[in-house]
């Protein structure tokens, strides 16, 4: 009899590139992918940006591959739209994304693999970002996804992350109207679907946090927003559909809403004003879990002087640092 595991090794796993002006840094990301070969049924590259020669660069991999290499043009711009390109033509029942500026450090995909059990849907990994100046930090998970989704994003990234194709389908892919904070979005719908997770605590892939383009940096304002939105939504959430566990932690999440408030003071202080008098119009909550604040002593200055004076200031002496 067949065990498990060795089934899920024959299972067919397909790796998906989008690629939207990554013709100096996408051969380190296939060549990541193509070292896990054994593992690797086929590698996807959408070409999100038509007009570039992405195809020379990708000729020598064309030829003798060691696993099937597709190229597919998708003129609708957004990583959302080329995954989700990447997902319905793929044939595997496990899917791996991969940027192509960032890079899977060698053995990810097997090791996950051996994880899976026959309910899982989903594999969270960790990343590693490294800076430009070489400095580097390890994305560590969160014990508990719901604190994770809100706060230090402890669900790990999309590349280091393994997903069965199937609850990707059914969840209908990733939300093409995003431009950023795609990731999180999915993740938040993963968990309310009720999808099976596990955690692998090994490093898993490279993130290259450079200086150079990257769509999900594009409007900083939509970003602190969105991300805003995002925890006010899990607030909710939590509060209708599962309250004992939100009446436990109600501090964790109200806190997280500030500080996400207080991210949107750095770039907007017109709509952190008007975010924290929609959120908070009976002022500030009775109790804040200073684990998710950046320093113990705003708690003293919000009772103080207020929560938005604080932030006010704290947002005036950024520019005046700067």
């Amino acid at each position: 009899m067949m065990k498990f595991q060795d089934y899920i090794r024959r299972m067919r796993l397909s790796v998906i590139i989008p690629t939207y002006k990554g013709i100096d840094t996408i051969s380190r990301a296939i060549d990541s992918v193509l070292a896990q070969a054994d593992v690797v049924d086929e590698l996807l590259i959408i070409d999100n940006n038509p007009g570039e020669t992405t195809e020379m660069v990708l000729r020598a991999y064309l030829e003798h591959p060691p696993v099937p290499i597709s190229l597919i043009r998708e003129k609708a711009q957004g990583a959302a739209r080329a995954r989700n390109v990447g997902i319905r033509k793929a044939q595997g029942e496990w899917i791996q994304f991969l940027d192509d500026d960032d890079e899977l450090l060698p053995g990810k995909i097997a090791r996950q693999l051996d994880l899976v059990l026959p309910t899982t849907d989903w594999v969270m990994g960790k990343g590693e970002m490294v800076n430009p100046d070489g400095s580097s930090v390890v994305l560590e998970l969160s014990p508990e996804p719901w604190k994770g989704l809100v706060f230090n994003g402890g669900l790990g990234d999309m590349n280091s992350s393994l997903f069965r194709r199937k609850t990707l389908l059914d969840l209908g892919g990733q939300n093409e109207d995003l431009v950023n904070g795609v990731d999180m979005e999915m993740y938040f719908r993963l968990l309310q679907y009720g999808a099976n997770w596990i955690q692998d605590h090994e490093r898993c892939s490279y993130y290259y946090n450079h200086d150079g383009f990257r769509l999900s940096r594009q409007v900083p304002r939509d970003l602190v927003r969105r991300d805003l939105e995002l925890k006010v939504a899990v607030r909710n959430y939590l509060e209708n559909k599962m309250e004992d566990y939100y009446k436990s932690n109600k501090a964790f999440f109200e806190t997280a809403i500030l500080r996400g408030i207080s991210r949107q003071f750095s770039v907007d202080e017109v709509a952190g004003t008007k975010s924290y008098r929609k959120y908070f119009s009976t002022g500030l909550p009775k109790a804040l879990d200073v684990t998710v604040l950046p320093n113990g002593v705003l708690v003293f200055l919000y009772k103080l002087i207020g929560f938005p004076n604080t932030e006010l200031l704290r947002s005036r002496l950024r520019r005046l640092i700067r």
